[in-house]
């Protein structure tokens, strides 16, 4: 009997599974329903994003009455998502673990009339961007009654002092929205857009420091407002926008500063794995310093991958992207400032071959350039000055052609006055581009009389200035060693 009432209740178990398997019935974990009044048969996309890229993740279309669902059996992946309705306006989108709720507005007062239901994220956003609408029209509204009071030239510190006032009421009412609402993605979202403003106004006030100092404080507090054990922001735009900032507003184009900036944000993320990922991908692939500032790439990407991308630490890459890690690295570093320049052998126009080290001048500039490259072109002249100019004081120049035929080099060399120089070809000796990192031509690296590498990435005005850095470094250790 026992076996026939166990039986019994699987048989009701499996007609119920089957039947809901039939009739299609299942719960789906995201129903977002969207009503827009003034707006009906028309397509309407769901996007998200991750880092700087956007994907649609859905589309729903409007009926005749302005609604619309996206349905989806599994949830979407907490972050900020965007509506975009046909005009291309944009609706904003929260979503966390409850994602089914519904949206209701009108077109076009989309922020003013939405009414939302069921999303404690999404009536928290709703309630802030209808603030931000209300203080656009309150500032619009007070800038024309200056104006109707008879300035119609507008005080400036007047227009200040309401934007000001404006703005600091917008502090305190999200300041009452963070507190009543403190772990919410909106919370969390819209806090990470803001930098620690106090600690930054007394950073800048503090005549004490120096522009260091004050350089290295503000990167070690840029991230204060961000809190990294919530990867939801990781799938919002704030954490990439705040990322490029950080390198290319708030860290100073100079290579030791660009390295702090490094140390600083992968120790910061250094027990949150996603972002520690995310990171170090990114500046070891994607970030490109202005070539203008002269910021060594070379030493920044060795020493990421040194510290940040080894077996230890970089805990989602196989074998093969290690080993792809370390070979890049590896022929980065032979170059970098303060490594040994290796000799070069290549022939000379006239067949013969010339040695970088045979050269007695204590200083060697090497010149890497293509003979159709419009910059090499406009660096070869001012390179042929410059060389005359401080021949006599030690200055050689040894310019490598690089893959050009013999008839088009020989012609280069006439035309921009560099056959004075010791001129020679890569044709028979490729090897030199293990020794000597190239990202593009032209090229410039500057070796002094140990041939060790002074400078890299060169423009010609730099050679005179680097070589007395080198001497003023020399005779000061001349005199430490005297006393």
């Amino acid at each position: 009997m026992k076996y026939l009432t166990i039986i019994f209740v699987m048989g009701l178990f499996l007609f119920s599974y089957c039947t809901h398997k039939a009739t299609g019935i299942t719960k789906e974990e995201t129903n977002i329903h969207l009503q827009v009044n003034g707006l009906s048969s028309t397509w309407i996309y769901l996007n998200d994003v991750y880092a700087n890229k956007i994907s649609r993740v859905d589309s729903a279309r409007l009926d005749t009455e302005g609604n619309a669902y996206f349905k989806h059996q599994e949830k979407y992946e907490p972050g900020a998502y965007s509506i975009i309705l046909p005009d291309s306006s944009v609706l904003e989108v929260l979503l966390d673990n409850d994602q089914v709720f519904s949206l209701k507005t009108s077109y076009p007062n989309l922020i003013q009339d939405m009414k939302v239901a069921g999303s404690t994220e999404n009536e928290v956003l709703y309630t802030s961007l209808k603030y931000d609408v209300g203080m656009s029209a309150q500032f619009q509204f007070e800038v024309q009654q200056l104006q109707a009071n008879g300035n119609q030239e507008l005080d400036e510190n007047a227009v200040n002092q309401i934007r000001q006032r404006l703005f600091d009421g917008k502090d305190a009412f999200m300041a009452k929205l963070y507190a009543q609402y403190p772990n919410t993605l909106f919370t969390k979202y819209q806090s990470a857009q803001e930098p620690p403003k106090a600690f930054l106004n007394r950073i800048v006030a503090d005549t004490t420091l120096d522009e260091n100092e004050r350089t290295y404080l503000m990167l070690d507090h840029y991230w204060d407002n961000v809190d990294f054990s919530d990867t939801r922001l990781l799938r919002t735009p704030v954490i990439f926008n705040r990322l490029t900032n950080y390198f290319y507003q708030y860290s100073p184009n100079q290579t030791m500063t660009k390295l702090r900036a490094i140390d600083v944000l992968m120790n910061k993320v250094a027990n949150y794995p996603e972002y520690y990922r995310f990171f170090a991908v990114w500046i070891a692939e994607d970030y490109d310093p202005d070539k203008e500032s002269k910021i060594d790439k070379e030493l920044l990407y060795v020493h990421l991958v040194d510290n940040y991308l080894n077996e230890q630490r970089a805990f989602w890459a196989d074998s093969t992207q290690l080993y792809a890690w370390e070979l890049r690295a590896g022929d980065k570093a032979k170059s970098l400032v303060g490594k040994q320049g290796q000799n070069i052998e290549a022939k000379d126009p006239e067949g013969k071959t010339r040695a970088l080290y045979d050269i007695e001048s204590p200083y060697v500039a090497i010149f890497f350039f293509h003979p159709e490259c419009d910059h090499c072109q406009e660096t070869a002249p001012k390179l042929a000055q410059v060389y005359q100019e401080w021949k006599d004081s030690g200055l050689e120049v040894y310019a490598v052609a690089m893959g050009a035929p013999e008839e088009e080099w020989k012609s280069f060399l006439t035309k921009y006055n560099m056959e004075d120089m010791i001129n020679v070809t890569d044709q028979d000796n490729y090897d030199m581009y293990s020794n000597y990192y190239i990202m593009g031509t032209p090229y410039i690296y500057l070796l002094n009389s140990e041939r060790t590498i002074i400078g890299k990435n060169l423009n010609v005005e730099d050679i005179p200035r680097y070589m007395y850095m080198d001497q003023q470094a020399r005779a000061a250790t001349s005199v430490e060693q005297v006393n």
